[in-house]
Protein backbone atom coordinates (compact mmCIF):
# COMPACT_ATOMS: atom_id res chain seq x y z
CA UNK A 1 0.00 0.00 0.00
CA UNK A 2 0.97 3.50 -0.06
CA UNK A 3 2.54 5.31 2.33
CA UNK A 4 0.99 8.28 3.51
CA UNK A 5 3.43 11.01 3.49
CA UNK A 6 2.70 14.78 5.31
CA UNK A 7 0.59 16.74 3.74
CA UNK A 8 -0.67 20.50 2.58
CA UNK A 9 -4.29 21.47 2.93
CA UNK A 10 -5.38 22.26 -0.44
CA UNK A 11 -8.45 19.69 -2.74
CA UNK A 12 -8.36 18.77 -6.22
CA UNK A 13 -5.84 18.83 -8.82
CA UNK A 14 -4.08 21.35 -10.89
CA UNK A 15 -4.44 22.07 -14.20
CA UNK A 16 -1.38 24.02 -15.61
CA UNK A 17 -1.91 27.35 -17.18
CA UNK A 18 0.91 27.34 -20.67
CA UNK A 19 1.05 28.40 -24.36
CA UNK A 20 -0.57 27.52 -27.15
CA UNK A 21 1.10 24.64 -27.26
CA UNK A 22 -0.15 21.61 -24.49
CA UNK A 23 1.70 18.70 -23.33
CA UNK A 24 1.65 15.18 -23.38
CA UNK A 25 4.83 13.68 -21.13
CA UNK A 26 6.01 10.85 -21.63
CA UNK A 27 5.82 8.54 -18.42
CA UNK A 28 8.02 6.15 -16.13
CA UNK A 29 7.29 2.86 -16.08
CA UNK A 30 5.48 0.75 -13.56
CA UNK A 31 7.39 -2.17 -11.94
CA UNK A 32 8.09 -5.58 -13.60
CA UNK A 33 4.81 -7.94 -12.62
CA UNK A 34 2.17 -9.94 -13.65
CA UNK A 35 -1.85 -9.70 -13.94
CA UNK A 36 -3.36 -10.69 -10.03
CA UNK A 37 -6.29 -13.19 -10.59
CA UNK A 38 -8.98 -11.61 -12.43
CA UNK A 39 -6.91 -8.89 -13.96
CA UNK A 40 -4.84 -8.72 -16.81
CA UNK A 41 -1.80 -10.37 -17.52
CA UNK A 42 -0.42 -8.18 -20.80
CA UNK A 43 2.98 -8.41 -19.44
CA UNK A 44 5.80 -6.45 -17.61
CA UNK A 45 5.98 -2.58 -17.74
CA UNK A 46 8.91 -1.04 -19.37
CA UNK A 47 11.36 0.94 -17.26
CA UNK A 48 11.75 4.29 -16.83
CA UNK A 49 11.26 6.65 -19.40
CA UNK A 50 11.57 9.73 -19.45
CA UNK A 51 9.50 13.39 -20.75
CA UNK A 52 9.32 13.22 -24.30
CA UNK A 53 7.73 15.36 -27.48
CA UNK A 54 4.55 14.83 -28.74
CA UNK A 55 3.52 12.41 -31.32
CA UNK A 56 0.14 13.83 -32.22
CA UNK A 57 -1.03 15.47 -35.45
CA UNK A 58 0.74 18.49 -36.27
CA UNK A 59 2.82 18.43 -32.77
CA UNK A 60 6.69 19.12 -32.31
CA UNK A 61 7.49 20.22 -29.07
CA UNK A 62 10.17 20.31 -26.15
CA UNK A 63 9.44 17.56 -23.41
CA UNK A 64 9.56 18.39 -19.79
CA UNK A 65 13.32 19.90 -18.69
CA UNK A 66 14.24 20.03 -21.58
CA UNK A 67 16.49 23.60 -22.53
CA UNK A 68 14.32 26.15 -23.79
CA UNK A 69 14.01 29.84 -24.50
CA UNK A 70 10.81 30.58 -24.79
CA UNK A 71 7.45 28.95 -23.85
CA UNK A 72 6.39 28.46 -27.37
CA UNK A 73 8.90 25.59 -27.20
CA UNK A 74 7.67 23.54 -24.87
CA UNK A 75 5.17 20.81 -25.22
CA UNK A 76 3.92 22.18 -21.25
CA UNK A 77 3.72 25.76 -22.74
CA UNK A 78 5.90 26.98 -20.29
CA UNK A 79 9.58 27.71 -19.79
CA UNK A 80 10.97 28.80 -17.10
CA UNK A 81 12.94 31.93 -17.69
CA UNK A 82 15.39 31.76 -14.75
CA UNK A 83 15.79 28.27 -15.29
CA UNK A 84 15.98 27.83 -19.48
CA UNK A 85 14.55 24.53 -18.96
CA UNK A 86 10.50 23.27 -19.82
CA UNK A 87 8.26 23.09 -16.97
CA UNK A 88 4.23 22.91 -16.03
CA UNK A 89 3.33 26.43 -15.89
CA UNK A 90 1.67 28.10 -12.96
CA UNK A 91 1.11 31.91 -12.05
CA UNK A 92 3.67 33.52 -10.17
CA UNK A 93 4.01 35.98 -7.42
CA UNK A 94 6.29 39.30 -7.26
CA UNK A 95 8.98 39.96 -9.37
CA UNK A 96 9.34 36.16 -10.96
CA UNK A 97 9.92 36.83 -15.09
CA UNK A 98 6.71 37.21 -17.04
CA UNK A 99 5.82 37.48 -20.42
CA UNK A 100 2.05 37.68 -20.59
CA UNK A 101 -0.44 38.93 -17.36
CA UNK A 102 -1.57 35.07 -17.05
CA UNK A 103 2.01 34.28 -15.58
CA UNK A 104 1.43 36.64 -12.63
CA UNK A 105 -0.91 35.53 -9.96
CA UNK A 106 -1.75 38.86 -10.07
CA UNK A 107 -2.33 39.60 -13.62
CA UNK A 108 -0.32 42.50 -13.99
CA UNK A 109 3.53 41.57 -15.86
CA UNK A 110 4.96 44.95 -15.94
CA UNK A 111 8.58 45.13 -17.37
CA UNK A 112 8.90 41.15 -17.76
CA UNK A 113 8.22 40.61 -14.41
CA UNK A 114 5.44 40.20 -12.29
CA UNK A 115 4.11 43.60 -10.22
CA UNK A 116 3.85 43.94 -6.38
CA UNK A 117 0.71 45.85 -7.68
CA UNK A 118 -2.93 44.46 -8.85
CA UNK A 119 -4.06 44.71 -12.46
CA UNK A 120 -6.42 47.59 -13.03
CA UNK A 121 -10.35 46.75 -12.68
CA UNK A 122 -12.88 47.65 -15.40
CA UNK A 123 -13.46 51.77 -15.29
CA UNK A 124 -10.09 52.60 -13.81
CA UNK A 125 -8.04 54.57 -16.30
CA UNK A 126 -5.14 53.20 -18.30
CA UNK A 127 -2.57 54.01 -21.21
CA UNK A 128 -2.06 50.47 -22.24
CA UNK A 129 -3.55 46.74 -22.32
CA UNK A 130 -0.96 45.27 -20.03
CA UNK A 131 -2.35 47.41 -17.37
CA UNK A 132 -5.84 45.69 -17.29
CA UNK A 133 -7.50 43.04 -15.95
CA UNK A 134 -9.26 42.64 -18.71
CA UNK A 135 -6.31 43.28 -21.18
CA UNK A 136 -8.52 46.30 -22.74
CA UNK A 137 -7.78 49.84 -22.51
CA UNK A 138 -10.24 51.65 -24.39
CA UNK A 139 -10.49 54.77 -24.63
CA UNK A 140 -8.09 55.04 -21.98
CA UNK A 141 -10.29 53.41 -19.38
CA UNK A 142 -10.41 49.43 -18.92
CA UNK A 143 -13.08 48.16 -20.51
CA UNK A 144 -14.52 44.34 -20.29
CA UNK A 145 -13.29 41.97 -23.17
CA UNK A 146 -16.84 40.67 -23.50
CA UNK A 147 -19.09 43.40 -23.00
CA UNK A 148 -22.46 41.94 -21.48
CA UNK A 149 -20.80 38.65 -20.26
CA UNK A 150 -19.76 37.60 -17.35
CA UNK A 151 -17.02 39.08 -15.30
CA UNK A 152 -13.27 38.53 -15.73
CA UNK A 153 -10.80 37.31 -13.47
CA UNK A 154 -9.38 40.34 -11.23
CA UNK A 155 -12.22 42.74 -11.61
CA UNK A 156 -15.00 43.83 -9.06
CA UNK A 157 -18.10 41.46 -8.18
CA UNK A 158 -20.98 41.35 -5.37
CA UNK A 159 -22.22 37.35 -6.45
CA UNK A 160 -19.86 34.54 -7.62
CA UNK A 161 -22.78 33.74 -10.34
CA UNK A 162 -21.56 37.11 -11.99
CA UNK A 163 -18.25 35.73 -12.45
CA UNK A 164 -16.99 33.34 -15.35
CA UNK A 165 -14.77 31.84 -12.34
CA UNK A 166 -18.15 31.33 -10.01
CA UNK A 167 -16.34 32.57 -7.50
CA UNK A 168 -16.18 36.34 -6.23
CA UNK A 169 -13.43 36.80 -2.87
CA UNK A 170 -13.63 39.95 -0.98
CA UNK A 171 -15.34 41.71 -4.19
CA UNK A 172 -12.80 40.36 -6.77
CA UNK A 173 -13.33 37.55 -9.36
CA UNK A 174 -11.24 35.03 -8.47
CA UNK A 175 -9.85 31.81 -9.78
CA UNK A 176 -12.04 29.02 -9.69
CA UNK A 177 -8.84 26.45 -10.41
CA UNK A 178 -5.31 26.81 -11.78
CA UNK A 179 -6.56 27.32 -14.98
CA UNK A 180 -8.90 29.58 -16.48
CA UNK A 181 -12.91 29.15 -17.05
CA UNK A 182 -15.04 29.04 -20.37
CA UNK A 183 -15.51 32.97 -20.95
CA UNK A 184 -12.87 34.04 -18.87
CA UNK A 185 -9.43 36.15 -19.89
CA UNK A 186 -6.64 34.49 -21.02
CA UNK A 187 -3.65 35.13 -23.20
CA UNK A 188 -2.95 31.76 -24.78
CA UNK A 189 -4.52 28.39 -24.97
CA UNK A 190 -2.57 27.09 -22.08
CA UNK A 191 -3.87 29.96 -19.80
CA UNK A 192 -7.73 27.66 -19.91
CA UNK A 193 -8.90 24.51 -19.02
CA UNK A 194 -10.09 23.01 -22.12
CA UNK A 195 -7.05 24.28 -24.11
CA UNK A 196 -8.60 26.98 -26.18
CA UNK A 197 -8.02 30.93 -25.84
CA UNK A 198 -10.03 33.03 -28.76
CA UNK A 199 -7.93 36.44 -29.22
CA UNK A 200 -9.13 38.49 -31.79
CA UNK A 201 -6.95 39.96 -34.53
CA UNK A 202 -5.38 42.69 -33.06
CA UNK A 203 -5.82 42.28 -29.55
CA UNK A 204 -3.82 41.36 -26.24
CA UNK A 205 -5.99 39.01 -24.43
CA UNK A 206 -9.04 36.85 -25.39
CA UNK A 207 -11.44 34.48 -23.88
CA UNK A 208 -11.17 30.82 -22.68
CA UNK A 209 -13.42 28.55 -25.45
CA UNK A 210 -13.96 24.78 -26.17
CA UNK A 211 -12.48 22.84 -28.90
CA UNK A 212 -15.60 22.81 -31.63
CA UNK A 213 -16.46 19.35 -31.71
CA UNK A 214 -20.18 19.22 -32.88
CA UNK A 215 -22.08 16.32 -30.79
CA UNK A 216 -19.17 15.71 -28.32
CA UNK A 217 -18.79 17.01 -25.04
CA UNK A 218 -21.59 19.35 -23.58
CA UNK A 219 -20.03 18.98 -19.82
CA UNK A 220 -17.63 21.01 -17.78
CA UNK A 221 -14.05 19.73 -18.20
CA UNK A 222 -11.14 19.47 -15.94
CA UNK A 223 -10.60 22.41 -13.53
CA UNK A 224 -14.08 24.06 -14.95
CA UNK A 225 -15.82 26.17 -12.74
CA UNK A 226 -19.04 24.52 -11.33
CA UNK A 227 -21.98 24.61 -9.24
CA UNK A 228 -22.66 20.81 -9.36
CA UNK A 229 -21.46 17.51 -10.60
CA UNK A 230 -23.82 17.00 -13.28
CA UNK A 231 -22.23 19.87 -14.97
CA UNK A 232 -19.02 18.12 -15.03
CA UNK A 233 -17.81 15.35 -17.78
CA UNK A 234 -16.49 13.40 -14.45
CA UNK A 235 -19.42 14.24 -12.61
CA UNK A 236 -17.63 15.29 -10.01
CA UNK A 237 -17.58 19.11 -8.70
CA UNK A 238 -15.34 19.46 -5.45
CA UNK A 239 -14.01 22.45 -3.47
CA UNK A 240 -10.69 24.10 -4.54
CA UNK A 241 -8.12 25.65 -2.54
CA UNK A 242 -9.68 28.42 -4.59
CA UNK A 243 -12.64 28.22 -1.80
CA UNK A 244 -15.01 27.70 -4.85
CA UNK A 245 -15.68 24.60 -6.85
CA UNK A 246 -14.48 22.74 -10.02
CA UNK A 247 -15.28 19.81 -12.38
CA UNK A 248 -12.82 17.01 -10.72
CA UNK A 249 -10.18 15.23 -12.96
CA UNK A 250 -10.85 11.58 -13.15
CA UNK A 251 -7.50 9.42 -12.89
CA UNK A 252 -6.43 7.22 -15.93
CA UNK A 253 -7.63 7.55 -18.87
CA UNK A 254 -9.70 10.35 -19.78
CA UNK A 255 -13.41 10.22 -19.81
CA UNK A 256 -16.26 11.12 -22.79
CA UNK A 257 -16.27 14.73 -22.78
CA UNK A 258 -12.76 15.58 -21.44
CA UNK A 259 -10.32 17.23 -23.87
CA UNK A 260 -7.42 15.24 -25.52
CA UNK A 261 -5.62 15.08 -28.50
CA UNK A 262 -5.01 11.84 -29.67
CA UNK A 263 -7.41 8.11 -29.36
CA UNK A 264 -5.22 7.06 -27.03
CA UNK A 265 -5.57 9.45 -24.10
CA UNK A 266 -9.65 8.52 -24.28
CA UNK A 267 -10.78 5.47 -21.99
CA UNK A 268 -12.93 4.84 -25.35
CA UNK A 269 -9.31 5.20 -27.19
CA UNK A 270 -8.24 1.68 -25.19
CA UNK A 271 -10.69 -0.76 -26.13
CA UNK A 272 -9.57 -4.12 -27.03
CA UNK A 273 -11.09 -3.19 -30.72
CA UNK A 274 -10.01 0.41 -30.61
CA UNK A 275 -11.68 3.27 -33.04
CA UNK A 276 -10.35 5.68 -35.08
CA UNK A 277 -12.12 9.40 -33.92
CA UNK A 278 -12.16 8.48 -29.97
CA UNK A 279 -10.83 11.62 -30.14
CA UNK A 280 -12.86 14.16 -31.64
CA UNK A 281 -10.18 16.97 -33.09
CA UNK A 282 -10.99 20.07 -33.73
CA UNK A 283 -8.60 20.84 -36.92
CA UNK A 284 -9.26 24.43 -37.20
CA UNK A 285 -7.07 24.79 -34.01
CA UNK A 286 -2.93 24.71 -33.87
CA UNK A 287 -2.05 21.92 -32.82
CA UNK A 288 -5.57 19.89 -33.10
CA UNK A 289 -7.17 19.53 -29.71
CA UNK A 290 -10.35 17.51 -29.11
CA UNK A 291 -13.04 15.77 -26.56
CA UNK A 292 -13.18 12.16 -25.77
CA UNK A 293 -16.55 10.67 -27.77
CA UNK A 294 -18.45 7.80 -26.84
CA UNK A 295 -17.63 4.39 -28.77
CA UNK A 296 -20.07 3.35 -31.07
CA UNK A 297 -22.49 0.40 -30.53
CA UNK A 298 -21.06 -2.06 -32.84
CA UNK A 299 -17.73 -1.36 -30.57
CA UNK A 300 -19.00 -1.65 -27.59
CA UNK A 301 -22.89 -1.60 -26.42
CA UNK A 302 -22.98 0.47 -23.60
CA UNK A 303 -20.21 2.37 -21.63
CA UNK A 304 -16.30 1.60 -22.17
CA UNK A 305 -13.93 0.68 -19.26
CA UNK A 306 -13.18 3.93 -17.43
CA UNK A 307 -15.53 5.77 -18.29
CA UNK A 308 -18.26 7.89 -16.04
CA UNK A 309 -21.44 5.88 -15.49
CA UNK A 310 -24.64 5.64 -13.41
CA UNK A 311 -24.31 2.99 -10.95
CA UNK A 312 -27.08 1.28 -9.61
CA UNK A 313 -30.79 2.87 -10.60
CA UNK A 314 -31.81 4.58 -7.41
CA UNK A 315 -27.85 5.01 -6.07
CA UNK A 316 -26.25 7.50 -8.69
CA UNK A 317 -27.00 10.13 -7.00
CA UNK A 318 -29.06 11.57 -9.79
CA UNK A 319 -26.47 11.49 -12.24
CA UNK A 320 -27.29 11.31 -15.35
CA UNK A 321 -25.06 8.57 -17.32
CA UNK A 322 -25.79 5.14 -18.50
CA UNK A 323 -25.75 2.37 -16.60
CA UNK A 324 -24.64 -0.03 -19.05
CA UNK A 325 -21.33 -0.89 -18.44
CA UNK A 326 -19.60 -3.07 -21.66
CA UNK A 327 -18.07 -6.72 -20.92
CA UNK A 328 -20.28 -6.44 -17.55
CA UNK A 329 -22.10 -9.96 -16.22
CA UNK A 330 -25.46 -8.60 -16.01
CA UNK A 331 -26.83 -6.49 -14.26
CA UNK A 332 -24.52 -4.24 -15.85
CA UNK A 333 -24.55 -1.45 -13.62
CA UNK A 334 -22.83 -3.36 -11.13
CA UNK A 335 -19.59 -2.48 -12.47
CA UNK A 336 -20.43 1.14 -12.10
CA UNK A 337 -18.77 2.17 -8.85
CA UNK A 338 -16.59 4.96 -7.54
CA UNK A 339 -12.97 5.41 -8.58
CA UNK A 340 -10.51 6.34 -5.41
CA UNK A 341 -11.63 9.89 -5.80
CA UNK A 342 -15.47 8.84 -5.90
CA UNK A 343 -16.29 9.58 -9.52
CA UNK A 344 -18.44 6.54 -10.40
CA UNK A 345 -16.68 4.95 -13.37
CA UNK A 346 -17.40 1.42 -15.47
CA UNK A 347 -14.48 -1.25 -13.98
CA UNK A 348 -13.22 -3.96 -16.36
CA UNK A 349 -12.43 -7.58 -14.86
CA UNK A 350 -15.88 -8.94 -14.92
CA UNK A 351 -15.84 -13.08 -14.49
CA UNK A 352 -17.40 -14.84 -12.69
CA UNK A 353 -14.93 -14.90 -9.52
CA UNK A 354 -15.45 -11.12 -9.54
CA UNK A 355 -18.51 -10.06 -10.98
CA UNK A 356 -18.32 -6.49 -10.20
CA UNK A 357 -15.07 -6.29 -12.02
CA UNK A 358 -12.17 -5.00 -10.25
CA UNK A 359 -11.89 -3.60 -6.61
CA UNK A 360 -8.31 -3.36 -5.73
CA UNK A 361 -8.28 -6.34 -3.76
CA UNK A 362 -6.60 -9.36 -4.66
CA UNK A 363 -7.74 -11.54 -6.39
CA UNK A 364 -10.27 -9.31 -8.01
CA UNK A 365 -7.37 -6.36 -8.90
CA UNK A 366 -4.34 -5.51 -11.40
CA UNK A 367 -1.17 -6.42 -10.23
CA UNK A 368 2.09 -4.09 -10.59
CA UNK A 369 2.64 -4.29 -14.25
CA UNK A 370 -0.44 -4.89 -15.71
CA UNK A 371 -2.44 -2.65 -17.96
CA UNK A 372 -4.97 -0.25 -16.08
CA UNK A 373 -7.92 2.35 -17.36
CA UNK A 374 -7.29 3.87 -13.65
CA UNK A 375 -5.83 3.53 -10.40
CA UNK A 376 -8.63 2.26 -8.76
CA UNK A 377 -8.19 -0.91 -11.14
CA UNK A 378 -5.23 -1.61 -9.11
CA UNK A 379 -4.37 -4.04 -6.45
CA UNK A 380 -3.90 -1.91 -3.53
CA UNK A 381 -5.39 1.41 -5.03
CA UNK A 382 -1.88 1.53 -6.46
CA UNK A 383 -1.16 4.22 -9.35
CA UNK A 384 -1.99 3.43 -13.10
CA UNK A 385 0.26 5.59 -14.77
CA UNK A 386 2.10 5.63 -18.27
CA UNK A 387 5.14 3.30 -19.02
CA UNK A 388 7.88 4.58 -21.50
CA UNK A 389 5.70 4.12 -23.82
CA UNK A 390 2.53 6.01 -22.68
CA UNK A 391 0.52 2.58 -22.26
CA UNK A 392 -0.72 2.93 -18.35
CA UNK A 393 0.19 -0.02 -16.15
CA UNK A 394 -0.49 -0.25 -12.44
CA UNK A 395 2.99 0.88 -10.26
CA UNK A 396 3.95 -0.44 -7.12
CA UNK A 397 3.74 2.43 -5.14
CA UNK A 398 2.97 6.22 -5.02
CA UNK A 399 4.38 8.94 -7.35
CA UNK A 400 6.96 10.97 -5.93
CA UNK A 401 7.63 14.79 -6.35
CA UNK A 402 8.32 15.05 -10.23
CA UNK A 403 7.12 11.58 -11.06
CA UNK A 404 4.75 11.86 -14.14
CA UNK A 405 0.85 11.49 -12.99
CA UNK A 406 -2.63 11.10 -14.31
CA UNK A 407 -4.17 12.75 -11.02
CA UNK A 408 -3.61 13.81 -7.96
CA UNK A 409 -4.74 10.66 -6.36
CA UNK A 410 -1.86 8.74 -8.06
CA UNK A 411 0.72 11.25 -6.32
CA UNK A 412 2.25 10.67 -2.93
CA UNK A 413 -0.18 12.15 -0.11
CA UNK A 414 -0.14 16.30 -0.29
CA UNK A 415 1.31 16.43 -3.56
CA UNK A 416 -0.58 17.35 -6.36
CA UNK A 417 -0.54 16.51 -10.38
CA UNK A 418 0.05 19.39 -12.35
CA UNK A 419 -1.57 18.87 -15.87
CA UNK A 420 -1.27 20.80 -18.54
CA UNK A 421 -4.90 21.27 -20.42
CA UNK A 422 -5.55 18.39 -22.93
CA UNK A 423 -2.86 16.35 -21.54
CA UNK A 424 -3.23 13.23 -20.22
CA UNK A 425 -0.32 13.49 -18.00
CA UNK A 426 1.15 15.93 -15.71
CA UNK A 427 3.88 16.34 -12.86
CA UNK A 428 3.24 15.29 -9.09
CA UNK A 429 4.48 18.49 -6.77
CA UNK A 430 3.47 20.66 -4.46
CA UNK A 431 0.80 22.99 -3.21
CA UNK A 432 0.39 26.04 -5.62
CA UNK A 433 1.18 29.81 -4.44
CA UNK A 434 -1.62 30.61 -1.92
CA UNK A 435 -4.76 31.92 -3.93
CA UNK A 436 -4.67 35.97 -4.12
CA UNK A 437 -8.25 36.22 -5.67
CA UNK A 438 -5.89 37.04 -8.73
CA UNK A 439 -5.27 40.60 -6.58
CA UNK A 440 -2.21 39.40 -5.00
CA UNK A 441 -2.04 43.16 -2.95
CA UNK A 442 -1.76 41.44 0.72
CA UNK A 443 -5.77 41.29 0.58
CA UNK A 444 -7.62 38.54 3.12
CA UNK A 445 -6.37 35.42 1.20
CA UNK A 446 -2.45 36.09 0.61
CA UNK A 447 0.15 35.06 3.20
CA UNK A 448 2.70 32.44 3.20
CA UNK A 449 2.35 28.86 3.63
CA UNK A 450 1.62 27.00 6.70
CA UNK A 451 5.24 26.24 8.63
CA UNK A 452 6.68 22.66 8.46
CA UNK A 453 4.96 21.71 11.39
CA UNK A 454 1.13 22.35 10.72
CA UNK A 455 -1.22 19.35 10.76
CA UNK A 456 -1.40 17.75 7.61
CA UNK A 457 -4.11 15.50 5.77
CA UNK A 458 -4.86 13.91 2.99
CA UNK A 459 -6.05 14.79 -0.59
CA UNK A 460 -8.51 13.67 -2.59
CA UNK A 461 -8.56 10.03 -4.02
CA UNK A 462 -5.16 9.88 -2.11
CA UNK A 463 -4.89 6.51 0.45
CA UNK A 464 -5.69 7.13 3.91
CA UNK A 465 -6.18 5.08 7.03
CA UNK A 466 -7.91 5.93 10.18
CA UNK A 467 -4.46 7.13 11.79
CA UNK A 468 -3.90 9.41 8.13
CA UNK A 469 -6.92 11.86 8.21
CA UNK A 470 -8.01 13.58 4.96
CA UNK A 471 -8.36 16.81 4.40
CA UNK A 472 -11.72 18.70 5.00
CA UNK A 473 -14.66 17.91 3.68
CA UNK A 474 -13.32 14.61 2.69
CA UNK A 475 -13.92 11.16 4.21
CA UNK A 476 -11.67 8.14 4.05
CA UNK A 477 -13.99 6.15 3.01
CA UNK A 478 -13.05 1.84 2.14
CA UNK A 479 -12.47 0.79 -1.22
CA UNK A 480 -14.18 -2.57 -1.09
CA UNK A 481 -17.30 -1.27 1.10
CA UNK A 482 -17.70 2.29 0.68
CA UNK A 483 -18.08 2.82 4.23
CA UNK A 484 -15.61 4.19 6.80
CA UNK A 485 -12.26 3.36 6.80
CA UNK A 486 -11.54 0.62 8.62
CA UNK A 487 -8.04 -0.76 10.30
CA UNK A 488 -6.24 -2.86 7.88
CA UNK A 489 -8.60 -2.04 5.21
CA UNK A 490 -7.74 0.03 1.65
CA UNK A 491 -8.55 3.32 2.00
CA UNK A 492 -9.10 6.46 0.06
CA UNK A 493 -10.11 10.26 0.44
CA UNK A 494 -13.64 10.75 -1.37
CA UNK A 495 -16.21 13.68 -1.48
CA UNK A 496 -18.65 12.94 1.26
Amino acid sequence: MRSAARVGLCLLFLVGCGDDVNSNTGGSGGAAGSGGSGGRTDGPAGGSGGSAGMDGPGMSCTGLGASCSSAAECCSGACDLQQRVCVIGRCSGTGSPCTVNSDCCNLNCSGGSCSATACQQNGSACTGNAQCCSGNCANSMCAAINPGGCTTLGNACTASSSCCSLNCQNNVCSRASSCGSEGDVCYRNGDCCAGVCNIASGATAGLCASPSTPGVGGCGVDGQACVDSSQCCSRECVPTIYGAFACQVAAGCRVEGDVCRMDSDCCSGRLPNPFPGACELDMTLTPPIGRCRQPPGNICQGTPEGNVCGGAPGGDGGQSARQDCCDCIPPKFNCCKPDLAGVLRCFGGSTQPCPTGYTGVPPCCIAAGGQCRFSAECCNGEPCVPDSNGVLRCGTMCVASGGVCTSTSDCCGGLTCTIPPGSPTGICGGAPPPPDGGVGDGAAGDGPPPPPDAPMCVLAGQMCSPTQACCAPLVCTGLSTGLACQPGQVCSCVIP
